[in-house]
């Protein structure tokens, strides 16, 4: 009797230990194993991008992104990946709202800026090129999304060789009372100005205080 309880002992407590040992719901390969439902950080990440973007800190946001992907450039824009596409919307979307000029000295090491903080006018109109044609790519797929129409509108219109364009789609947008940013209004203000319009521009930026959370944004020559 003592010895079968002493060998059951022993077999149950091999199993307590194989079960302990055995990695579950993994995969083995060379004799390494990892997780099989690996957390994806960039989900949480791209989130609270948004978030930034949405409140106002395009600084925030864009250092999020480049941070999570350095080479995000490297997509031309475009991605199968939905969380990537969302990073390039976000990216894009603070860009062209900057006019090509993040600040981010306090949001990335030197070795990540590369041009994204838009040091001089060359680098800015390089930005506001890669956010043309990101933001683009982001339209073509996602029809009739007002929002990313007035943020594409936005880049274009301070985008060279593309500004008449810009022009002719913050007008029709401002018709249809579809811009939802206030640089996109400010930015309808400042060509209405140049333009002489006077009605037009005070209208404009009459629409971009109603929205602006910072009148800064607002404030155009003219």
């Amino acid at each position: 009797m003592t010895h079968r309880i002493a060998r059951t002992a022993i077999a149950a407590s091999l199993a307590l230990a194989g079960l302990i040992a055995a990695p579950t719901a993994a995969h083995a390969c060379g004799g390494g194993w990892w997780p099989e439902d690996e957390v994806d950080h960039r989900i949480q990440g791209v989130a609270n991008a948004e978030k930034q973007l949405d409140d106002g800190h395009y600084a925030a946001a864009a250092g999020s992104i480049i941070r999570m992907i350095p080479y995000i450039k490297n997509y031309e824009g475009t991605s199968k990946d939905p969380i990537a596409r969302r990073a390039l919307r976000v990216l894009a979307v603070a860009t062209a709202r900057t006019g090509g000029q993040l600040a981010l000295k306090r949001e990335l090491p030197q070795y990540l800026r590369d041009t994204w903080m838009g040091a001089d006018a060359g680098e800015q109109q390089t930005n506001l090129k890669w956010a043309v044609a990101t933001l683009t790519k982001a339209a073509e797929e996602k029809k009739d999304d007002v929002v990313l129409e007035g943020d594409l509108a936005l880049a274009m219109a301070r985008t060279d060789g593309f500004k008449a364009e810009g022009r002719k789609r913050l007008e029709a947008l401002a018709k249809k009372d579809l811009l939802t940013s206030p640089e996109a209004y400010a930015e309808l203000a400042k060509l209405r100005a140049a333009d002489g319009d006077g009605n037009g521009r005070t209208a404009a930026l009459e629409r971009c205080k109603a929205m602006a959370d910072e009148t800064a944004i607002c404030r155009v020559q003219g």
